[in-house]
């Protein structure tokens, strides 16, 4: 499995606990009809409302590589998928989202970090992530979230131990079902996620 398929799948993941049914990589036609190949988007959703999420995963580099995306060039990046998911989504091929005609919820998840001013990894910080959001909604009159990967996972890790207590069985998903064996480590045996930690922070003492 590619890199950026496990984080579509984990971004499918936390949008089906937000009550959205969800397929990964559903084709559509493009809207100019110059372009004859169709597109696809990574994660497509509709919930019991008849609300749609659209969900673009973006994943560059090295295994270990974690960019700053609060770039001029990476946050051109992030305007054009969403231009393109706004404005050159035509017809779904797919007939379970046959009737879905607009986005409403647009979510463009990325590994790497988006630096903010504080960060004393940062190169040229322009805008906030909450700011560059802001703009992006103003402009193409759609909810929309940037997420970075490490910001999807603890999101993750929270919904589902709420909905855990609900639930009350396995999940079908990998990764839901690792999260939930985390959480009950948390719940039983706490000084075991500290050792959990200190594995993954040995890490970072490798540079």
């Amino acid at each position: 499995m590619s890199e950026v398929m496990a984080i579509e799948g984990i971004a499918s993941d936390l949008a089906r606990l937000h009550g959205y049914h969800t397929e990964i990589r559903v084709p559509y036609i493009k809207a100019d009809s110059t372009k004859n190949s169709p597109g696809d988007i990574d994660v497509l959703g509709i919930n019991q409302h008849g609300e749609t999420i659209a969900i673009e995963c973006k994943a560059f580099g090295e295994p270990y590589a974690y960019p700053n995306w609060n770039t001029e060039r990476r946050t051109s990046d992030i305007r054009g998928y969403i231009e393109e998911l706004v404005h050159d989504c035509g017809d779904i091929l797919d007939t379970r989202f046959e009737h879905v005609d607009s986005i409403d919820e647009i979510w463009i998840v990325f590994k790497g970090f988006f630096a903010s001013e504080e960060d004393p990894r940062r190169t040229v910080v322009k805008r906030s992530r909450e700011a560059f959001t802001n703009e992006l909604e103003a402009e193409f009159g759609v909810s929309i979230r940037l997420l970075p990967s490490h910001v999807l996972i603890q999101e993750l890790i929270e919904t589902v131990a709420i909905d855990m207590d609900f639930r009350r069985r396995r999940y079908a998903s990998p990764a839901m079902e690792m999260v939930r064996h985390l959480c009950a480590v948390a719940l039983h045996r706490p000084e075991e996620i500290s050792t959990i930690s200190d594995s993954l922070m040995e890490i970072s003492d490798r540079d």
